[in-house]
């Protein structure tokens, strides 16, 4: 059995690193963004409740893309928006906490 010196292995493997290598390059493809919104316009909109008769705070729950909801809770001059698949998910999810 013929020996073979480790300069000459490592020089194989570099060819045949090289020789494959073209074969596993691919083109790379531009991903397309974009952007969609959820209208949260009272007529779009189902009130929960009625307005407070102090503040009038209102709070509505909206249809939203991909089966997600936006909660908008307004009182105070403040309003806070929530996303969730449901209306309890959303309340559990406030966009800020104080």
């Amino acid at each position: 059995m013929k020996r073979v010196s480790g300069s000459c292995l490592a020089g194989l493997a570099v060819a045949v690193l090289f020789g494959t290598t073209p074969g596993l390059i691919c083109q790379a493809n531009a991903q397309t963004f974009s952007s969609s919104y959820t209208s949260t316009a009272p007529k779009d909109c189902r009130m929960i409740g009625k307005p407070s008769e102090l503040d009038g705070s209102t709070t509505r729950f909206c249809p939203g893309k991909s089966g997600l909801g936006v909660l908008i809770s307004e009182g105070d001059l403040r309003e806070t928006v929530s996303v969730g698949r449901n209306r309890a998910a959303a309340a559990r999810e406030p966009a800020a906490q104080v």
